[in-house]
This record gives C-alpha cells, sequence and structure tokens, in this order.
C-alpha cells in the first residue's frame, strides 16, 4: 500500500468523495451505491476499516440497518423487510443489545419516520443514549415515548414534529446542552403552551428556533440566552387562535442579540404584547 494511503487526511478524502458518488439515473438497488462502494472499502483492510465505516453509518433515515446487525433479525430485514416485520418480535437480549450498538456509536444524523420497531429496545435502561455522537435529529414520530434514547449530548439540530405532554420529561436541554437549533412543529395539532415552554426553557444555548407559540415564562427565558439570533414563531392555519400569554405577568425584556423574528399565524394579541413590552437591540 502507498504510504499516501496511511496519512488521515487523505482517507477522509477518500471516504469523502465516494459518499458523493450519485446513483445512476438507470440503476436501481435497495442499497445506494456509494453505500456499497463505502462497504467495500472498509473490507478491503485495517487501515480503510474506520473511515469508511464511519462515513457508511454516519447518516440513518431508519433503525433497520443497526437491527439487521443482530443476528436474530437479520433474516427478517435482509434482502427486504416485509411490511410490520417487527410486530410480536421479542425486545432485544443483552446480547443482542450489544450487536445493535456496535456501530450506533458512529450515527451522526438520524431521521426516525415511524415507531414500529421500537418495542425491541425496551431493553435498553432509559438513561441510555443510543447515538452518543448524533449532531442532528429529525423526530418525525407523533409519541415521544422512546425519544430520550436518540438525545445525545452532542445533538446540535432537532426536529420535532409534533408537541406531545411527555415532551418536558425527556429535558431536551438538560440531555442536550449544545443543541443549537430547535425546530417544533405542530403538524395540525394545537401545541400546549405549558409543555412546550418547559422543553424550551430547557435549552440555554438555543441559536435558532421555531415553534408554536410561547407563554410569558418562554419568552422571559429566551431573553436570557444570548447565543440567541433567529426566532420563528409558527402557528397552525386556524381563525383566532387562541393567546398563550398571560400578559400581567410580562414586564420589560429586552433582546440583545436577536436578528431576525418571524410571525406566522400567531396570535394577534401575543404579537402585539411581545413587542409592546420587548427591546430587539439588534433586530
Amino acid at each position: 500500500m502507498h504510504r499516501a494511503l496511511l496519512i488521515p487526511e487523505v482517507l477522509l478524502d477518500i471516504c469523502t468523495h465516494l459518499k458523493q458518488i450519485g446513483q445512476p439515473s438507470y440503476a436501481y438497488a435497495e442499497k445506494p451505491l456509494y453505500r456499497r462502494s463505502l462497504a467495500v472499502l472498509a473490507t478491503t483492510c485495517k487501515t480503510f476499516y474506520e473511515p469508511a465505516m464511519d462515513f457508511l453509518w454516519a447518516d440513518m433515515n431508519t433503525l433497520l440497518p443497526l437491527l439487521g446487525c443482530v443476528t436474530r433479525l437479520h433474516p427478517m430485514i435482509y434482502p427486504r423487510a416485509q411490511m410490520s416485520w417487527s410486530r410480536g418480535i421479542e425486545p432485544l437480549s443483552e446480547l443482542e443489545s450489544s450487536q445493535f450498538l456496535r456501530h450506533s456509536g458512529r450515527v451522526r444524523s438520524m431521521y426516525v419516520p415511524s415507531d414500529e420497531e421500537f418495542h425491541l429496545l425496551r431493553a435498553f435502561p432509559f438513561e441510555t443514549c443510543l447515538f452518543p455522537k448524533l449532531l442532528s435529529l429529525s423526530w418525525v414520530v407523533i409519541f415521544t415515548r422512546y425519544l430520550h434514547f436518540f438525545l445525545s449530548p452532542r445533538l446540535r439540530i432537532c426536529y420535532i414534529a409534533i408537541v406531545q405532554p411527555e415532551l418536558p420529561r425527556d429535558s431536551i436541554g438538560t440531555r442536550c446542552a449544545a443543541l443549537e437549533n430547535l425546530d417544533i412543529e405542530t403538524m395540525g395539532v394545537m401545541a400546549l403552551a405549558p409543555h412546550l415552554s418547559e422543553t424550551v426553557r430547557s435549552c440555554k444555548a438555543l441559536v435558532r428556533l421555531q415553534c408554536p407559540p410561547l407563554d410569558s415564562a418562554a419568552w422571559k427565558h429566551l431573553s436570557t440566552v444570548p447565543t440567541l439570533r433567529n426566532v420563528a414563531i409558527r402557528q397552525e392555519n386556524v381563525s383566532n387562535p387562541p393567546s398563550k400569554l398571560d400578559t400581567h405577568e410580562l414586564s420589560l425584556t429586552t433582546f440583545l442579540n436577536i436578528t431576525t423574528l418571524h410571525f406566522c399565524y400567531a396570535p394577534i394579541a401575543d404579537i402585539t404584547a411581545i413587542i409592546q413590552h420587548s427591546e430587539f437591540l439588534s433586530l
């Protein structure tokens, strides 16, 4: 092997190039071409194994590949998993849990579109973080019962599709102290201000926040977050949405560094109260 291939920067460039390979328009495969290429590279030699595996597992849009590492589940998932394949399947054992965790520490970005396989994770203790190096999480699942498994201390970006009553219990800001970008949608369901407020108030390092209308306590907390630059308040499109603010609890609040403030379908009374009781020195 050429000595240049032993240089870490060169190895990273090779893996980066492979990840940028697009799938030919005439070709169809269950596994994208770049993933197959990285898998082959990882088996070439020990030198390529670690960087290639890091790139291979970096971005996940389902739990299936990780569950496929479990010997008992592998034949159920490959070559192609059937609909509702995990229904009636027993949760992972202690040994199988270690097989699942074999590569979960390499995941950097996770998109969670379904909770169908979550019951397989019941054996893990509540405080377990299954993805300790996760930087970006998109949670497109109605319930947040298993969200705590995905809350990495390194998480920077978090998108949650709907506000649920159990959301504060997960303490997103407490578990993810480095969280910079929080995006919460309501998906047509009216958000409950106390639950949303508790979640927002747990975040101490936000740079960007997009969420449904907040209560007075949440706005007061945001004024103490020096890193905050961008706030977007978005309400589902309903006529005459109820106000979330208690104007009696509002006091003059100064926001030092917010440069962008956006309201969409928010209650008019809330918008008026915020503007009247706040100073935005960088807006």
